[in-house]
């Protein structure tokens, strides 16, 4: 997790479980990746955790997502 990142701001913790994005059930990473990328930067995105054995729903905002610059 990246330190002051959205996840860290919105109070996702490291061993949480992210089980749903704006309502839509994540069974895996790449679901969730999908999820996020379809909320747009500066907008509220709701993330459903499980923090030890408990759901707990947490709002994030999301940043622009970093831009890859290749050398050359």
């Amino acid at each position: 997790m990246v330190e002051d990142g959205p996840a860290a701001r919105a109070g996702i913790e490291p061993g949480d479980v992210i089980v749903k994005v704006n309502g839509a059930e994540t069974p895996n990473m790449r679901r969730v990746m999908r999820q996020i990328r379809l909320c747009k930067p500066g907008t509220e995105c709701v993330v459903e955790v499980m923090r030890g054995g408990s759901p707990l729903e947490v709002k994030a905002i999301l940043d622009d997502a970093p831009r890859m610059v290749m050398p050359g």
